[in-house]
């Protein structure tokens, strides 16, 4: 029987489907770590964003839990602006923006000074979907007050609309992941028909106590790989602004053969480039890697677990950090 008050290779091998159900409702209710001023669910209102008056109208959904501009728009007002209440950003912090874009219409998040009128362009999309998007999007730490401003354009038609979901803001680096985030702080899933990441739990946090151990993690099987290498890949957001420093994670992997787990970097355009494979791929405890990361344009982390058939065993994944400073002093 698994024990949840202290994680080890026996309780990671004994997850069966029902547990992983409950850990995922359990993963939603537990999963609000801290959010900062300027976070907003617009569920009992706007939370201090106001629509520029002189633009067309963001409007709060009248059983509320989002905000939307929709078409058709009179001609000449094309957009619509919801400006935040003024941020400390004297940390770092990244801002998930859970958002919909349907028909013909785009979404970009800017940034403006205190008094000032120029906005800096954080962030845009413009392609729709069938269901709501996670975006995450870094804000550097700066004595300096800002607003965030998001903007909304439609295309002509009745069709078309954007409409903002969530916007949680939360300390640290849009890479870093406990998977306590209810989604998943931007991490997604690369589809498979056989092998995939999922959300397990109970986990450990980075104590040094077993009896303390508690939260959740991501993890892959290869029960249902059904040819060799069959590969899961867990894609972190792409960064939106240039990042170093040290990259952390802890990993644990059943297997000594039958199975391999590797990390690497993917730009914009797709081109990899292989960053970390272990030295010994079987661990019966989990493991701390620190790797140095160099993100000058924009990239993703891809953690890829590939199985060559169905008794290769289980990777998981856990607690993802960056630190501003290089692992290795000499880098």
């Amino acid at each position: 029987m698994c024990d949840p008050g202290s994680f080890s290779l026996v309780d990671f091998l004994c997850s069966s489907a029902m547990l992983q159900m409950l850990f995922l409702s359990l993963h939603f209710i537990v999963g609000r770590a801290q959010t900062l001023a300027g976070s907003c669910s617009f569920d009992n209102g706007t939370c201090g964003y106001v629509s520029d008056p002189s633009l067309s109208k963001w409007a709060l959904n009248q059983n509320g839990r989002f905000i939307a501009v929709d078409g058709p728009l009179k001609e000449g007002r094309e957009r619509a602006v919801l400006e935040s209440p003024e941020l400390d950003m004297s940390d770092w912090s990244c801002v998930r923006l859970v958002y919909q874009i349907t028909g013909s219409g785009s979404l970009q998040l800017h940034l403006r000074p205190e008094g000032g009128t120029f906005d800096h362009t954080l962030w845009t999309a413009d392609k729709p979907s069938d269901s709501w998007l996670v975006a995450s999007i870094d804000l550097w730490n700066t004595s300096a007050s800002y607003k965030m401003v998001l903007e909304g354009r439609l295309g002509g038609g009745a069709n078309n609309s954007v409409s903002i979901f969530e916007i949680r803001i939360v300390p640290g680096y849009c890479i870093e992941c406990k998977f306590e985030d209810p989604h998943m702080c931007g991490y997604r899933n690369q589809w498979n028909p056989n092998v995939n990441w999922y959300i397990g739990g109970p986990n450990k946090e980075t104590q040094s106590n077993p009896s303390t151990w508690t939260g959740h993690y991501m993890y892959v099987d290869s029960t249902y790989a059904s040819k060799p290498q069959e590969v899961a890949r867990l894609v972190s957001p792409m960064t939106t602004t240039a990042l170093s420093g040290c990259l952390s994670f802890y990993y644990l992997q059943s297997r000594e053969v039958g199975s391999e787990f590797s990390v690497f970097t993917r730009d914009a355009l797709g081109q990899g480039d292989e960053i970390w494979r272990p030295g010994i791929y079987h661990t019966s405890n989990w493991t701390l890697v620190q790797l140095d990361l160099k993100a000058p344009y924009p990239l993703e982390v891809v953690f890829e677990a590939a199985f060559s058939n169905h008794s290769g065993g289980r990777v998981a994944l856990d607690n993802i950090s960056l630190s501003a400073e290089f692992c290795n002093a000499e880098t």
